[in-house]
């Protein structure tokens, strides 16, 4: 097929599908569809560098995919005699959720305007399964390189957990419960890594949207091989989220009655979904007593509902003033009476909080010291690592280096 035909052909599979995509040859301008214009327009590098990391890394493959951690999909067609190229997406999969997505696009490195463009598309149209890319990668292979593939000869890029994380996206697109007592172990591991952080440091936004990614709790599927040994597993978890809560420095005797309640529950389950549900119920509710008790509380509904406004508002840059607007008060009242209420100032209780959020970025993510700073609204690197080693005691590099969270599969 002529350059033409299948510039026509990918034309009307993006007026079809709505989806991004971009059609060239390689080292040359490129042709695209909107709204794959949201990026090129700004961000063309964006496309380059993952075009070059394609031609570099895999020199005779003709097509491939990307699944990312966030669970946003990419897929490329190359035929390698001609330099011509399809790069479809980036699309949202059934598994994204619009903070896994704000997340993705984060990392990417996008232009803020771009990012904005592209959140708004990828949070508007239909999420698709990997099943679906998986059909479309082969489809237009068949018409870019004369050449019928399966789906199961495509090949994974871009970084070397695609193939642990695929298996377990297969579980939450399809919703199958037998997929899904079959869990990666690395992943099993991520999880277990990020719900402790959650339930310790009662992040309740974060434990929800971790449960949302992994559709639930996952489980190895030796543990998922009777019932008897389903309550096994699920009596474990209670108690290590008990041993997690503690560690924030609330009473046993609170986190012990919850516990007790939840082991006299799953005692009775009568079925593996009720085990999981408990299981869920506990998390959150071992999540919520830490929250609870981590919250600052005053006497003041004032000083409350302020502290309130800056956890919900973390990311972005928090004035006294536009503080104070917010709740309809005196800026001075607001300020005085912070301190005497908390024991703070409020810069100190703010620049706490985003530090706060830092940690996770910096535990669970590569983002650059950069990147985290802007995106919780410092206004520089270098007062993000000043600011951090007041509250940490150590500087942004040190701390990830003592925290980060490393896959068993990273070596």
């Amino acid at each position: 097929m002529d350059k033409e035909k299948t510039a026509y052909f990918l034309k009307t599979l993006h007026r079809s599908l709505n989806i991004p995509i971009i059609y060239g040859v390689y080292g040359e301008e490129f042709q695209f569809f909107q709204p794959f214009k949201i990026i090129t327009e700004n961000d063309s590098d964006f496309i380059r560098s993952r075009l070059s990391h394609v031609y570099k890394k895999f020199t005779t493959e003709h097509a491939l995919f990307e699944l990312n951690k966030a669970m946003c999909m990419n897929g490329i067609v190359a035929n390698r005699q001609t330099h011509e190229f399809v790069f479809i997406g980036p699309l949202a999969s059934t598994a994204a959720t619009e903070k896994s997505i704000n997340d993705y696009l984060f990392e990417t490195g996008l232009s803020a305007k771009t990012t904005k463009k592209l959140t708004a598309y990828l949070n508007g149209i239909q999420p698709f399964t990997l099943d679906a890319l998986k059909n479309l990668i082969v489809s237009i292979n068949a018409v870019i390189n004369n050449e019928i593939l399966s789906t199961s000869e495509l090949t994974a890029i871009f970084d070397d957990a695609t193939v642990q994380r695929i298996k377990f996206a297969e579980k939450d697109f399809n919703r199958n419960a037998e997929l899904q007592d079959k869990a990666d172990t690395v992943l099993i591991e991520e999880f277990n890594q990020k719900m402790n952080y959650c339930v310790m440091n009662g992040d309740l936004e974060g434990l929800s949207d971790l449960l949302n990614n992994m559709g639930g709790v996952p489980y190895q599927e030796s543990e998922m091989s009777s019932f008897r040994e389903s309550k096994i597993a699920t009596f474990g978890s209670v108690f290590a989220a008990e041993t997690v809560a503690l560690k924030s420095g609330i009473s046993a005797a609170d986190v012990g009655k919850t516990k007790q309640f939840y082991l006299t529950r799953i005692d009775n389950a009568k079925d593996s979904e009720e085990l999981r549900r408990l299981s869920i119920n506990a998390l959150y509710e071992f999540t919520k007593q830490v929250k609870d008790y981590l919250s600052q509380k005053t006497k003041n509904p004032t000083i409350n509902r302020a502290i309130n406004y800056i956890k919900s508002n973390i990311n972005t840059k928090l004035l006294a003033d536009d503080i104070a607007k917010a709740l309809h008060v005196n800026p001075h009242y607001l300020f005085t009476k912070f301190k005497v209420e908390t024991g703070m100032t409020l810069t100190q209780f703010i620049n706490n909080e985003k530090i706060k959020k830092a940690c996770y970025y910096l535990m669970f993510t590569d983002k650059p010291l950069i990147d985290i700073a802007v995106f919780l609204s410092f206004s520089s690197q270098t007062y993000f690592q000043t600011t951090f080693k007041q509250v940490m005691g150590q500087t942004p590099n040190e701390w990830r280096k003592n925290n980060t969270y490393i896959k068993k599969s990273d070596g």
